[in-house]
């Protein structure tokens, strides 16, 4: 069956530079040619009878041009557009080496006439599809080009920490499948402490799990979008949620700690069930088993264990894990951190294992956390990471630095990929906010070249918020700078500063010498917000509206430093000079007066930031740890209302010559 336009124009156009078209992933190779072709009712068909993958495609471009306002039929009659197979290769593939005669290689040819996708595999025809996606504008025309295009590495895979902070919604887990689709990712982690249904353990995270049922729709979902859901578990540490119930406390290394002990029978019986149930659970061939940061492992108080002790029981432990995991036919996933930690245990990991060492810190080279691996011929899968686990918004520059590092190691070392990852710690992340830090793995993992931070945000705006390009691209920038100087002025990551008290003494001292930085983070900060207002005003927007949040977070992180610089000069002044008019000016007027003042500012700011946090959580994420949330937020207001408190009542007692009141609890 072939595919055909109803009717097509050519369009006359100047010519412009290939480089000018905002395509993420870039395409190995391009060449642009002058005019464009609109669109006017296509008709669909393929070159031959499709298959059930190839009908998800057509699914998928149907789709495509329906979103874009145009209406597409399907004939048999002789062509304009024409989906190509060149072969019947299978579409899951994951050993064949990327290159151009590859299972994920694709061409795409648009002429005045004809618009031509060839793959040699279906899911290689899904990736046209995305391409030919970035490049249908508003008006239904597309450029003329000729693009053949391949990934860089093999595996593209993202992760989402489903366990640490809050509980997406399922529609928020099917968005960031379609997400991740639009920039050619092939594996979505699901990280799982206790969150996944498993029959037998009806108290595990009985608030926020994904049943079975949905695990399996979540799945059927992503594969038809060409994505793996793999399993991304914790069969060793991070298990706190487990051993805190009682009926498991004895199966932990220390009662209702965070790991279980691996040389206890029945803790091994209880991993051995998790294996059956989730790998009968999930299709994917891969089987991530978790097993980082045991930090109790050799360290328990009365146990202590030498360290190579200790790195041999871990072995052990992950030698009888991954016989598990391989007798139920996965390839079997392991976190890098503990085996870099005991080097001698590397050349003797189970044949086929892919580790992941994980590093998410800037850094100008991590092959010391590769080199092991490859030296030993342990195939490797390198973690990057979006940088906002505990801070207020996304770093895209640190992130984008982060992941560009990464792949110049994998390359260097021939891993497989990239596993990019998306952590909650701080228990209030919003994942709205970080998609474009989200986009950057897949697509830095298909490249074949560095692009530039400007490139990147530029395109990435251009993709998704095509009305606002120039402000979107600007504000990514602004946000970045304005959490890396308050990150740099604080000395720690932002947010781990929220929830203390800015007017302890070493807290004063560190902002007064970098009280400058702070303030023109401030200015950053408030300067997104108003560029933010204004997009807002063109119509509501879920990652406009998240940013927000993170610029006003921001913004008041950095003003709550400032204004307790600010109360901590007023006192050393009355200090200096203890008259009642002063008292009343500086701790009356100035700090506590009841509507105008700094301390109101900062209840005032609080309370709104709570309720904002509110909206936007139920937005996105089920009630789930909202209220423990909320309660940080209501703490933050009652530190400010007990000094206001604190500072009112001698105001109106106050003698001349008493001495300044203490702003510490």
């Amino acid at each position: 069956m072939l595919i055909r336009l109803g009717a097509a124009l050519l369009a006359a156009s100047t010519l412009v530079p290939a480089q000018d078209l905002p395509l993420l992933p870039q395409p190995h190779s391009l060449q642009r040619g002058p005019g464009s072709l609109k669109l006017i009712r296509p008709t669909l068909g393929f070159a031959a009878k499709p298959d059930k993958d190839d009908a998800l495609v057509e699914r998928a471009l149907r789709d495509i041009l329906h979103h874009a306002g145009i209406s597409a039929t399907s004939s048999t009659a002789a062509p304009v557009i024409l989906l190509e197979r060149t072969s019947h290769q299978q579409s899951w593939q994951w050993d064949d080496a990327p290159g151009p005669n590859s299972s994920e290689a694709y061409s795409l040819k648009i002429t005045p006439t004809r618009v031509h996708l060839k793959a040699a595999t279906a899911r290689g025809l899904f990736y046209a599809v995305q391409t030919l996606r970035q490049l249908l504008s508003p008006s239904a025309t597309l450029p003329i080009v000729e693009i053949n295009d391949w990934p860089a590495m093999r595996l593209r895979g993202f992760m989402l920490d489903l366990s640490h902070g809050p509980f997406p919604k399922f529609d928020e887990l099917k968005r960031q499948v379609d997400f991740l689709a639009r920039w050619k990712a092939n594996q979505f982690y699901l990280y799982s402490e206790t969150n996944i249904e498993l029959d037998g353990y009806p108290l595990l995270s009985a608030s926020a799990r994904l049943t079975k049922a949905q695990v399996r729709e979540l799945v059927a979902y992503a594969h038809d979008r060409f994505i793996d859901v793999v399993p991304c578990v914790e069969l060793y540490g991070h298990l706190h949620d487990l051993a805190r119930i009682e009926t498991y406390s004895a199966l932990a290394e220390m009662p209702h700690g965070g790991e279980i002990n691996p040389l206890n029978p029945k803790a091994q019986a209880l991993i051995s069930d998790w294996v059956n149930q989730l790998t009968a659970l999930f299709p994917s061939p891969w089987f991530h088993v978790g097993m980082d940061e045991t930090y109790e492992l050799g360290k328990v108080p009365g146990r202590q264990l030498e360290p190579a002790r200790a790195g041999e029981i871990y072995l052990r432990f992950f030698e009888q894990v991954s016989t598990l995991v391989a007798a139920r036919g996965k390839r079997v996933m392991i976190w890098g951190d503990i085996l870099l930690q005991h080097p001698e245990v590397i050349p003797h990991v189970p044949a086929g294992t892919v580790a992941i060492p994980w590093r998410y810190s800037d850094e100008p080279d991590y092959d010391r956390f590769v080199a092991p691996l490859a030296t030993a011929k342990v195939n490797s899968l390198l973690g990057s990471g979006v940088w906002n686990y505990y801070d207020a918004v996304p770093d895209f520059d640190h992130t984008l630095r982060n992941v560009d590092g990464l792949i110049k190691s994998a390359r260097k070392h021939g891993s497989l990929g990239i596993l990019h990852t998306e952590w909650t710690d701080c228990g209030q992340v919003l994942l709205r906010m970080a998609d474009p830090a989200v986009a950057y793995g897949p697509i830095a993992s298909w490249n074949h070249e560095t692009l530039s931070h400007a490139q990147v945000y530029d395109r990435y705006a251009r993709l998704l918020h095509p009305r606002h390009a120039a402000a979107v691209s600007r504000l990514l920038a602004t946000v970045s700078e304005s959490q890396g100087a308050l990150e740099n002025a604080l000395g720690t990551r932002v947010f781990q500063t929220l929830w203390a008290n800015p007017l302890e003494p070493r807290r004063l001292e560190r902002a007064r010498t970098h009280a400058s930085s702070i303030r023109e983070a401030r200015i950053q900060a408030e300067t997104a917000q108003a560029d933010l207002l204004a997009l807002l005003k063109d119509g509501a927007d879920p990652f406009y509206e998240s940013l927000l949040y993170g610029a006003r977070l921001l913004d008041y992180i950095a003003l709550r430093q400032l204004y307790a610089l600010e109360l901590d000069e007023f006192r050393e002044a009355h200090a200096k000079d203890p008259k009642l008019a002063n008292y009343r000016l500086l701790f009356g007027i100035e700090t506590s007066e009841t509507d105008h003042s700094r301390l109101f500012d900062l209840m005032e700011a609080a309370g709104e930031l709570r309720a904002q946090l509110r909206t936007l959580w139920l937005r996105d994420y089920v009630p789930y740890r909202l209220e423990t949330a909320l309660g940080r937020w209501q703490g933050e207001f009652d530190l400010w209302r007990n000094l206001q408190e604190k500072i009112a009542h001698p105001v109106k007692s106050y003698r001349e010559g008493d001495p300044p009141p203490s702003l510490l609890p």
